[in-house]
This record gives C-alpha cells, structure tokens and sequence, in this order.
C-alpha cells in the first residue's frame, strides 16, 4: 500500500481542458451587438472551430453585429464543431435580460429573436459530463466519499 501511495505521489497531475465553445453577443446599442467567439475543447488538446453563420441582415465587422432588423433568424455553427463540443449561445441585452442556448449535435442552430432559455438542468448537463469525462475528477470524487460521512456533508465540500 505505501508503495501505491509513493508512486501516485510522484506521479503529477495533468488537467484536461474540456470545455463548451462560446458565443456570446453583448448589446450595446439599438441593433448593435460586441461578438466574443470562444471555440470549445474536448479534453484532448483539440479545440473545435467556430464560424458561426449569422442571419440574414446581420452584419460582422472585427468584433462587431449590426442587425438591421433586430437580432431575429438563425444563428448557425458548422455541425463538425457541435460534434466535438457543445456550443452556448448568448445574448445580453441592453434592459439586462440575458438569454441562453446550448447546441449539441445532431442541433446546430439555434433561432434568435424567439425566448433562448437553455434552464438550469443544461448547465448541470454541462457540468456532470465534464466531471465523468475525467479520472481526475471521478478520484476527487471517490477521495470525497472516503472522508465525508454524511450525504450533506459531501455535498458541501463537493460544491464548497
């Protein structure tokens, strides 16, 4: 056992870096839009590339979305992209609502202009799927069971 002990103690640790690719449009003015393209990752040191397809009347320049009739229509990413990784979408408006979207494959699209409420159950989809997708984090896990003794007890610690 100590020889086990030794060997993970010598071993260093290594992070994956998986993580959804993000879309996000801020509203600045009427119809104006600042447009932050994050590409995803799966872990495994590839990051998937986002070219998203705008609807029609809207308009990019460097970091820039004019849509002359409001933000409505499709929003598109390549499907290859949703494939490797999800991809949030969203959209902070200038009265502070903020609206949100997550496509994963087969869906890439998504309809702009229509309510984008992706709800807390996504965002927890997000997170256990990252959490399962790597030893590291199923050994934090396993190490919590060890030294918490009630339910209660791992969750607080889990979630800090």
């Amino acid at each position: 056992m100590a020889l086990i002990v030794w060997w993970l103690m010598l071993w260093t640790a290594s992070a994956h870096d998986v993580r959804p690719g993000v879309i996000a449009l801020q509203e600045v003015s009427e119809y104006t839009y600042t447009v932050r393209v994050t590409p995803g990752s799966d872990g495994g040191g590839v990051s998937s590339v986002l070219l998203p397809r705008w609807p029609a009347g809207c308009v990019v320049a460097a970091d820039t979305l004019r849509c002359e009739d409001g933000l409505n229509g499709a929003l598109a990413v390549p499907s290859a992209a949703v494939e490797e990784t999800p991809v949030v979408v969203q959209v902070q408006h200038l009265d502070g609502t903020m609206e949100r979207a997550v496509l994963r494959a087969p869906r890439d699209s998504v309809q702009l202009g229509a309510s984008l409420n992706a709800g807390a159950g996504t965002s927890i989809w997000l997170g256990a799927r990252h959490a399962l997708g790597g030893w590291d984090h199923l050994l934090f896990l396993w190490g919590l069971v060890l030294v918490t003794g009630s339910w209660r007890e791992r969750v607080v610690a889990a979630t800090g």
